[in-house]
């Protein structure tokens, strides 16, 4: 039996704070928890377990804040950085931050874009290897293309099994 941590993910919608939402993976467990502040979502994820968060928030005269995290749960307590409503630390694969209207094909509007280009293919975003989002990240900040996969960046059907 595993003595590694599980990460736990919050997910919240408070008003006047940031709304984080998960923008992918495949929790372990998840569970609702509502009070006067409103409702948390508690997302464990197990070690190497590869998952997306995105946070938003609104400021003035139509601009928007948005921030876009590849995070990996860490397979030993301590490893990774910290990130906002993530503990214990998290690997960070990717990092992205977008200010200003959405649509504007931004660093995170492309990304969102190409996590959903993957859904729309049938492909778990969460499958995807982390080298591949560090290449795809690397690729859209500098106004290029993500590339396509390349051996070991997608596992086959067999593989997943």
């Amino acid at each position: 039996m595993s003595t590694s941590p599980l990460t736990r993910v919050l997910s919240v919608d408070h008003p006047g704070r940031a709304i984080a939402v998960l923008g992918f993976g495949i929790p372990f467990s998840e569970d609702r928890v509502t009070d006067t502040a409103g409702t948390q979502i508690v997302r464990l994820f197990r070690p190497g377990s590869v998952f997306a968060m995105v946070w938003w928030r609104s400021l003035s005269h139509r601009r928007q804040h948005r921030t876009l995290a590849i995070l990996e749960a860490p397979g030993i307590r301590g490893d990774g950085d910290a990130v906002p409503q993530i503990q214990p630390r998290a690997i960070s694969h990717v990092f992205m931050d977008q200010y200003g209207p959405a649509g504007k094909e931004r660093s995170v509007d492309l990304m969102l874009d190409l996590i959903q280009d993957m859904r729309n293919q049938e492909i778990e975003p969460a499958h995807v290897a982390a080298k591949y989002w560090r290449c795809a990240a690397q690729r859209i900040m500098m106004g290029e293309q993500a590339p396509d996969f390349a051996d070991g960046d997608y596992p086959s059907h067999e593989g997943r099994a």
